[in-house]
Parts: structure tokens; sequence; C-alpha cells
């Protein structure tokens, strides 16, 4: 009897009709056999302002299908996570990102949505860089900038001088006598020193050369500023806040009798002091104060309160290191927070400056005479930043 085989080709017809007819396929189907909901692509259609350029702290996309919900808008420029400040279905601000160049992409992606949204090319300009190419390992102490814009640098060992152009080269001017902890343009075009000692130094800018100035007896001052007539106000750990006249003649103001007085700025007529009050229970104990100069002589009047320390919010445990103000009257600190420059209205509203963008920390900050904000940079890498503001800063009078 002979056994007949069915033909292979039929085999395989066979099985496949089981499969389709005898078995049920449970596992999960491809996506592209599911039913989606349809979505609308969110749209950019104007972003504002129409280029990012220097100063400009919050960007705003306008446009259309932007999510309800805050958390389903999401904003990129050119791969960077940018933070939202505000949203509508028609409009997200944003801060400015870390990014700049002529031709940057803005995307906008609504997670309820299949496809995003771009917005390109959008123009941001540089906000900040380092400035004069000093080494990030050596500390540097302190800086200044003249009336020409040259800005001068003082390292801490060796105590080398630098001098940076406004084109950004530097040249070495000498050593100085002493670790300088404030300098300041003063008169006949000299550079006013600062030591943290009694003797207070003028530096010839053409060679780094020292003479002294002025001796405040038994006051190591660490820290100045001129008024419009030639005033000097000088300052340091419990020293007491110092007037030194045009005729060198110099008094102790006695508003200031127990605290470390950190920075000082003139500005508006003013005298701005930074202080930490040493007595105990002292509330304030960390504070910016002002006192209104009443005459040619220096003469102050009593202490206001222009900010407290402890109730700046985020940075209310941070190291208060400078003050210094712009030409509308925003108070700038430079401090020891991740974001290092706290801007304060003269409302007394408050932003984090240029936040996410500025490294950290801000041991000085000084206007140039035109829109740079120069830092100097502390925390372990010691740079000098030139941050293009967009504005004007206040005068300094010595320059």
């Amino acid at each position: 009897m002979k056994t007949r085989r069915m033909p292979a080709a039929a085999l395989m017809t066979l099985a496949a009709l089981f499969l389709m007819t005898g078995c049920e396929y449970d596992g999960p189907r491809a996506l592209y056999y599911e039913t989606h909901p349809e979505t609308v692509t969110p749209v950019i259609t104007q972003m504002t302002p129409a280029e990012a350029a220097a100063g400009a702290q919050v960007l705003t996309l306008s446009g259309e299908n932007f999510s309800q919900v805050p958390a389903n808008n999401l904003v990129y420029i050119n791969g960077y996570a940018c933070e939202i400040t505000s949203q509508s279905p028609a409009s997200i601000t944003i801060r400015r990102p870390d990014r700049y160049g002529d031709s940057c992409r803005v995307k906008i992606v609504n997670t309820e949505a299949i496809e995003f949204g771009l917005f390109e090319p959008y123009r941001i300009e540089q906000a900040y860089a380092s400035f004069g190419g000093f080494p990030q390992a050596t500390e540097l102490l302190a800086m200044t900038v003249d009336r020409d814009e040259n800005v001068y640098v003082f390292q801490k060992t060796p105590r080398t001088v630098y001098k940076v152009s406004p084109d950004g080269s530097k040249t070495e001017l000498g050593t100085s006598s002493k670790a300088v902890t404030d300098a300041v343009p003063g008169p006949n075009g000299k550079i006013i020193l600062l030591m943290n000692h009694a003797n207070i130094q003028a530096m010839n800018p053409s060679d780094g050369s020292e003479e002294l100035w002025v001796t405040v007896t038994n006051k190591k001052v660490q820290y100045g500023d001129f008024d419009a007539n030639g005033c000097f106000y000088a300052g340091g750990a419990g020293t007491d806040l110092i007037v030194v006249r045009p005729d060198l003649s110099f008094a102790a103001s006695g508003q200031y009798p127990r605290a470390n007085i950190h920075a000082i700025r003139v500005y508006g007529g003013c005298v701005y002091v930074l202080a930490e009050d040493l007595t105990a229970g002292a509330d304030p104990k960390i504070a910016v104060w002002k006192h209104a100069v009443t005459d040619a002589a220096g003469a102050l009047g009593a202490k206001t309160l222009v900010l407290n320390r402890a109730l700046t919010g985020a940075y209310a445990d941070s190291t208060f290191h400078d003050i210094e103000f712009s030409a509308a009257g925003d108070l700038f600190v430079g401090t020891s927070h991740a974001h290092p420059v706290l801007k304060v209205a003269p409302d007394q509203s408050s932003d984090m400056y240029y936040k996410n963008l500025l490294p950290t920390a801000a041991r000085q900050l000084v206007w140039g005479n035109g829109d740079f904000l120069y830092m100097l940079r502390a925390g372990g890498k010691w740079d000098l930043i030139r941050i293009d503001a967009g504005e004007p800063g206040a005068p300094h009078h010595g320059r």
C-alpha cells in the first residue's frame, strides 16, 4: 500500500488558514493600526522682542494651539530647555536661554499634539563672555574701570596688577604693595587702592607705581567710593564709615560703630552701604542702607533701610559681596548664589538677573562707561566677566 504525502505547499496553506480561523492573537497590535484622536499642531507666529538684543531678560512666543495645561508646553531653543515664566493657549513667556546666534531655532512642543511648531531663524545676542583671558585657577581680588574703559584687575598671589584694554588685550603693570580689596578711579587720574590697611594708596595707571594718598588713623579700610563733591567714603571690618574730604582731612561718621562694612557705592546723592551689624540680636543683620549727602564736606543723613538680606527669598542665605547701580536706579547685588546677581528695582520688586546664564559667584560688580557690566567671578573659578547689560550704569564720580 502506497502512502501519499501532502505537498509542502499545501501544508503551508492549511497552517495559514488554521492560524487565521482557529486562534486569536491577544497581544498588542502595531501602533499604526490604532485609531488616534486628531491633534492640532502648535504654531509660533511671532517672537517678542523681534530679536533678543542685550538686556532682554525674557522672550515671548505668540501663536496658537498651545496647551491649556501648563505642564504640557515645552520650549526649546537650539536644544536648550527654556524656563517658562507665564503661559496661555496663545502666549508663552520664557527666560532668555543660555544660547546665542543669528539663526537660533525656537521649538514649541505641546505634548498633546503629534507635531511640534518651529520659529526660525531667531537672533539672540551673546549676553556675556570671559574678558581678558585670565586663568581660572588664579584668584582675583578686585577690579575697577577708568574713564577710557580700561579695566584694572588685582591678583592675590602673586599680587600682579593687570590692565585690560577695551579690545580685551591684557598687560601687566607691576605688583601692588599689598593685597588690594577695592580700587576706585580718583583725583588726577590715579587709581585709589584700598588694602585692608590704614594707608590708602594712589596708583599711577600708566606704570603701576604707588604713592600714599591718605592715612586714616588705626582704621583698616577695605572698600570705598567718591561722591560728586570729591569726598571719599571708606570702611571695612569694625571701622565705622569714614569720610575723607578733598583736603584729605577725615572723620568717622558714627553711623556704623559695631559693623563690618562689605561694600560702598555712591548713587543719586546718597551713600549706599552694605553692612553686617555685629550687635547681638540685630535685625536686620545684613542689609543695604543709604544716607543722603547733606553738604559738600560729606555730612550724612540718618540711615535708611534699602534691602534686608533676610527678606530676599532664595538669596537670604547667600553671601552678599558687592553692590552696584544702573542709570535707571536698579540695585544690583553680587552674591554667592548659583544665580549670582540679584536685581532690585526702585519699587523693591526683585529678580535673578540673567538667570541661568551667569556663572557663580559674583565677588565684585562694576559698571563701565556704557552698557558693559563687569563681574569678578569667585567661588574657585576666578575670572573677569563682561556682561552686555543693554543699558548704562550709574556714573562713578571718581572717573
